[in-house]
């Protein structure tokens, strides 16, 4: 979606939205993205530019930077979630519902 910014729930939050607490790598994201890593170096430049994001050494290896979204990126993150969440077609369902079809298409991106 880069000391710690908080993100949901306190925890710091990965640019490439990964859960809450776990800040990931430019590779991670790119791959996430289905692209090439320098294609996803091009859009974190850009965001880091911004001022959205900030490169961090990675706690365990030095080759890699970990991508963290900064307070503003926080901020355009969430204003970008309640738009597409204000029109979304699953806001009709109740709750339950939507939780049980979150469930389910994690276990399939979990399979891949």
């Amino acid at each position: 979606m880069p000391g710690g910014h908080a993100g949901e729930g306190g925890g710091e939050r990965g640019a490439q939205g990964r859960d809450r607490g776990q800040a990931g790598t430019a590779r991670e994201l790119a791959a996430r993205m289905a692209c090439e890593a320098s294609n996803a170096t091009f859009v974190l430049d850009r965001l880091e530019a911004q001022d959205l994001i900030e490169r961090r050494p990675h706690p365990t290896d030095r080759r890699a930077k970990q991508i963290v979204l900064t307070p503003a990126g926080e901020r355009a993150r969430a204003g970008v979630l309640d738009r597409l969440g204000a029109h979304s077609p699953l806001a009709a369902l109740a709750d339950g519902k939507q939780e049980a079809l979150r469930d389910l298409l994690r276990d399939l991106l979990a399979d891949d």
